[in-house]
């Protein structure tokens, strides 16, 4: 292993109870890609809205077993056009 691997992404994070959780396929495959690389980072937005999406399926990132190997960077959600004006002088 060697080397670092950044995904960019559509949403595969939500916060329930202000923790944040990864869409469980999503973290299936990074489990996958710490195989070739020694760590993973993965900057993508914060769903609120889950109804018709995997995130459903969830995993709390802090009970992750390779959370040390793994970090998320949580980006505004700016879907809309008054989020993304608001985030927008960010």
């Amino acid at each position: 292993m060697t080397g670092r691997l950044l995904q960019v992404l559509p949403s595969v994070l939500t916060s329930v109870g202000g923790e944040l959780e990864v869409e469980a396929d999503f973290y299936e495959g990074l489990r996958l890609s710490l195989e070739s690389f020694d760590d993973v980072r993965v900057a993508c937005p914060v769903t609120r809205e889950i109804f018709d999406s995997g995130l459903r399926r969830s995993r709390r990132i802090k009970d992750l077993p390779d959370q040390n190997r793994i970090r998320f960077f949580p980006l505004p959600y700016a879907y809309h056009w008054r989020d993304f004006l608001r985030h927008y002088g960010m």
